[in-house]
């Protein structure tokens, strides 16, 4: 069923979507899924606990051993062909259901990737000068989430965007073991967005909080119950102690989590201005704490003049921004640089590997192993 497409069935949808808005029910019961086959599950049963953040002293430990001579040790191990349109995909994490793990693959775990996607319909348009605190046009489009079994079959796709919603944009992601957490933001800088989180399998999304300016990547680390979200080209971070939360109710009949206890609804603890022009990071992940910091991997790209385009990888301490490991990572899917957008890392048979799906439309998973050591 295409989102443009208003039959009886969906009015009646959206009719209960608004008794549920009235009420205070901010879940968002899956309405507008395709799944090819309903009985596949979108996750594995039970969740597993979060990769990164389960192994994330070994991660960064072996991460660190890369430096910008010994790249090569980043091998590609498996590409992945996903079924069917993947529009442009923004954020994956990889839910997989504990098998042998100390095996060199990945091929007795139950795989499912999630990958956040952007269906532009409307291209945003570039003004001549910034306008109201922006540089373009709103655009228009849909927000995704893609579904995909561990060969690239696709289980699902689920529109969580309403046709005329500015907020389609939908960014990087991060599973903490329990949640998918995402945003959904306008598709331009110096806009707006709202922090969400989805339980996969429920397969519900519940609107958390709002913010006045773009979100893109969002971390969750379960240790200290904090969430850093990243503004366009992950230029700031906000800090948000999801922990202490309570619900409010506005009189806008959306509910909102009131943060840290008081104040009001969607200001953060902390804004932090990333002190690294290196990339500007695109999809990140907890890793928990390791060393005394608080620290998340994070990946993208930045165009340092026309035409000379870079990618890398970065450790970055979520409360300061500071990184404190990158190196440079110029692998290519064709023409893209393989740190565009999605990435996510797990520990499978010892070996820290690193998930990419970077290219738009006719998409693949890149799976690429650290080897070597």
């Amino acid at each position: 069923m295409k989102p443009s497409v208003l039959t009886l069935a969906t009015f009646l949808l959206s009719l209960q979507a608004v008794v549920d808005a009235a009420t205070g029910h901010l879940d968002m019961k899956p309405q507008n899924m395709t799944r090819p086959s309903p009985s596949v599950p979108l996750a594995p049963s039970p969740l597993p606990p979060p990769g990164p953040a389960s192994h994330g002293e070994e991660i960064v430990r072996q991460l660190r051993t890369l430096t910008r001579a010994n790249i090569s040790r980043l091998t590609l191990v498996k590409r992945i062909p996903l079924e069917g349109d993947v529009w442009e995909p923004e954020g994956i994490v990889r839910l997989a259901a504990p098998g042998n793990e100390a095996a060199d693959d990945d091929e007795a775990e139950e795989e499912r990737f999630w990958i956040s996607a952007g269906e532009y319909t409307t291209p945003t348009e570039k003004y001549p000068e910034w306008r109201d605190g922006t540089d373009r046009s709103a655009g228009a489009g849909f927000a995704h989430f893609l579904v995909f079994d561990g060969s690239g079959q696709r289980v699902g796709d689920w529109v969580v965007s309403a046709e005329g919603d500015d907020e389609y944009h939908n960014g990087g992601i991060d599973y903490d073991g329990r949640y998918i957490w995402a945003t959904l933001s306008q598709y331009r800088p110096n806009s707006t967005g709202t922090v969400v989180r989805v339980d996969p399998a429920e397969v519900t999304m519940e609107k958390l909080f709002r913010v006045d300016d773009h979100q893109g990547g969002i971390v969750h680390d379960t240790s200290t119950g904090t969430l850093t979200t990243l503004n366009w080209g992950g230029r700031k971070a906000r800090r948000w102690n999801v922990a202490s939360g309570r619900r409010v109710q506005h009189h806008d009949d959306d509910e909102q989590v009131q943060l840290r206890g008081s104040g009001v609804a969607a200001a953060p603890g902390a804004e932090v201005v990333n002190p690294s022009h290196w990339i500007d990071y695109q999809d990140c992940k907890a890793l928990g704490g390791v060393g005394g910091r608080e620290l998340m991997l994070c990946s993208g790209i930045a165009t340092l003049a026309a035409g000379v385009e870079v990618g890398g990888l970065a450790l970055v301490d979520a409360e300061t921004l500071v990184p404190v490991w990158e190196v440079p990572f110029m692998e290519r899917a064709g023409r893209v640089l393989v740190t565009k957008n999605p990435m996510d890392v797990a520990l499978v048979g010892g070996r820290v590997r690193l998930y990419f799906a970077p290219e738009e439309r006719a998409g693949a998973v890149y799976v690429y192993e650290l080897r070597g050591e």
